[in-house]
């Protein structure tokens, strides 16, 4: 106890006496004999005790974080329990009908089939469109013509534009089987099966669960394991992330293989691999792991290209690193990062039949009917963003719930970065991720939907954990200063 004197007394016989002035009487110790011959085996056997009891003390903290994960991870379960029996909405309509396209490249390995030019097959790319297609096709179920993309694009029928763009837009329309089209302009009537819509949001919970668990690893690399849990159950409960994983879309894939890459970055950048025995094995795999996740994400959605400007970043930030300090191990991250970016475009390239047959005109063309869509939609839906304040309050609104706790991420952004410098140190994987991420969504949005918020939610809630355990020390010494 603070401000006990204590004085201990020794006998002939190894024992001691201690008497303190709080007490007459606290205890009696016994001490080991150092001149006895068996004083080795008892401090050996001591020695042995405190590893043992170190080791059980690791397992139990390994399990309590394991169990947290679990009860993180099980909130996007109750959440989407908690949203069963919703009525389908127009965009699950769109997206269980883009795995028409998952059939046509791996039921009907027709990489050359001529859908593969209509309007949807540009629209977005196709990884997040095998996710849904895969999930169906695991359930006994597919999609096997467009129809379901036509009552998309009748039901949307305003936003077809004119000249060319009606025309690409009415095709889908037409399409469709012909009974199944008459009754849907007769009727405005369509039967869906009920089983694409329950595998659809299923595949999307799969991913919310994966990126909760994912947040949470890329959390504790810059915090202690319960701030890492708490973060993570913060973003499972986000609604902008509860909306992505309860409803059938891309942004929750996109998203989770961003957290995948990112990870991979800090695996690169904080050189891990360097502890790693067999790094011929290990050096590539990372790569290629990494480049496949980057690709995937990329591959969902086109604005997880935020988190290649990351891995750009990174490149330039571990060749600086190099050039400064030469040596094999400082130059292994820039190949490392570059390789993987390389293998990423690659992959997202290979992987689309849309752009393999010709990258240059497919990316064109993809990105030209994204821009087309935006100018449409701009023109036919309510509150369009157009001044960069409306956009920045409608960040600061999804992004914090209210733009008056948006300053909180911000100070929180300004704290890390603060601190980095301030030591000498460069920024952080996940202050560039956070900063890059809020500039293109600043520049690009359309819209004050929540689902275009999803890609800034993990690196602002990483950086609020940041801040809040370099935060609560203060306020603990704070509070002990005032109780004394």
């Amino acid at each position: 106890m603070p401000g006990t004197v204590a004085v201990a007394v020794f006998d002939g016989n190894g024992d001691v006496q201690v008497f303190s002035e709080l007490s007459p009487i606290l205890a009696r110790l016994r001490l080991v004999n150092f001149t006895s011959p068996n004083a080795a085996d008892t401090l050996s056997r001591m020695s042995a005790s405190e590893h043992a009891s170190e080791a059980s003390d690791r397992k139990r903290a390994r399990r309590q974080i394991l169990a947290g994960v679990v009860v993180v991870c099980c909130i996007p379960l109750l959440l989407a329990f908690n949203k069963r029996g919703r009525t389908i909405e127009i965009d699950e309509i769109y997206w269980i009908g883009q795995a028409y396209y998952f059939h046509l490249a791996f039921q009907e390995r027709d990489w050359a089939h001529a859908d593969w030019q209509l309007v949807p097959a540009h629209q977005n790319p196709v990884i997040g469109k095998y996710a849904i297609g895969s999930g169906l096709r695991m359930n006994g179920l597919s999609v096997e013509n467009t129809d379901w993309l036509g009552v998309y694009f009748y039901i949307t029928r305003k936003a077809w534009g004119e000249g060319e763009d009606r025309k690409g837009r009415s095709e889908l329309v037409r399409r469709m089987r012909p009974e199944a089209r008459d009754r849907l302009i007769r009727d405005e009537e369509f039967e869906f099966p009920p089983g694409h819509l329950r595998v659809g949001r299923s595949v999307m919970l799969f991913f919310g669960i994966m990126a909760v668990a994912l947040v949470f690893i890329l959390g504790s690399f810059y915090l202690k394991p319960a701030a890492a849990l708490c973060v993570a159950a913060l973003f499972a409960a986000h609604p902008a992330i509860v909306e992505a994983y309860t409803s059938v879309g891309v942004d929750i894939v996109a998203c989770a293989f961003s957290l995948a890459a990112v990870i991979h970055y800090h695996v690169i950048e904080s050189r891990a691999w360097t502890r790693l025995e067999n790094r011929s094995v290990w050096i590539p795999l990372i790569v290629l792991s990494g480049a496949i996740c980057l690709a995937c994400a990329v591959g969902s959605k086109l604005n997880a290209a935020l988190v290649g400007f990351v891995g750009v970043w990174l490149l330039g930030a571990t060749l600086a690193r190099s050039l400064k300090q030469p040596s094999e191990d400082a130059i292994k991250p820039v190949w490392m990062t570059g390789v993987m970016l390389i293998l990423s475009f690659v992959v997202f390239i290979t992987t689309n039949p849309a752009t393999l047959s010709d990258p240059v005109s497919g990316l064109k063309s993809s990105f030209i009917v994204a821009q087309r869509d935006l100018e449409l939609q701009r023109q036919v839906l309510p509150d369009p963003l157009q001044s960069p304040g409306a956009r920045l309050m409608a960040i600061a609104s999804l992004t914090a719930l209210h733009p008056l706790l948006f300053i909180l991420v911000v100070a929180a952004f300004a704290h890390h970065c603060r601190d980095r410098l301030k030591s000498g140190q460069t920024w952080t994987l996940i202050a560039v991720w956070w900063l890059i991420t809020w500039i293109g969504i600043l520049l690009w949005i359309p819209f004050a939907r929540q689902r275009y918020l999803v890609p800034l939610i993990p690196p602002s809630l990483i950086l609020l954990g940041i801040a809040g355990q370099h935060i609560a020390p203060l306020l603990r010494q704070a509070r002990w200063s005032n109780a004394d």
